[in-house]
């Protein structure tokens, strides 16, 4: 996904699904057991050094393959493995949750739930050209 707008906090969240007139798990009920209580809105579609490609900023890949496993192999899926060739030296590469484990090899621990993994693609163009590579390859 690739990110357009960030909706923090319960009242933001609140007022923004009341506009769009939509219900979201975000937006009622307990609201307390979201401590970061954040939406991401993807863009309608992706858009690479200022140029919308038509693809949606969004979505599911058709099926699995082994390249979009990031699970380092034989280990639990909270460790992973990124890919050197678009992974090595990299420059801030995580805006959120997530660290290096061991960055000479792009490991990386994943601990807990997470669905909001942000890298930061406009100091690190080599993973625009990793994520372009699979959203042709399998999306």
């Amino acid at each position: 996904m690739q990110i357009d707008k960030v909706v923090q906090g319960r009242d933001n969240i609140i007022t923004h699904l009341d506009q769009l007139g939509t219900t979201h798990p975000h937006g009622f009920g307990d609201l307390s057991r979201y401590s970061n209580n954040t939406i991401y809105i993807s863009k309608k579609n992706l858009t690479f050094n200022n140029k919308e490609i038509k693809c949606r900023g969004h979505g599911l890949f058709r099926k699995t393959h082994r390249d979009l496993v990031l699970t380092e192999e034989n280990s639990s899926r909270s460790n992973w493995k990124l890919p050197k060739k678009f992974f090595s030296k990299t420059n801030n590469l995580f805006l959120n949750r997530l660290k290096w484990k061991d960055e000479l090899n792009c490991l990386v621990d994943c601990l807990g739930y997470g669905q909001e993994f942000i890298l930061n693609a406009e100091k690190n163009p080599n993973i625009i050209d990793w994520a372009v590579k699979l959203i042709k390859d399998y999306g």
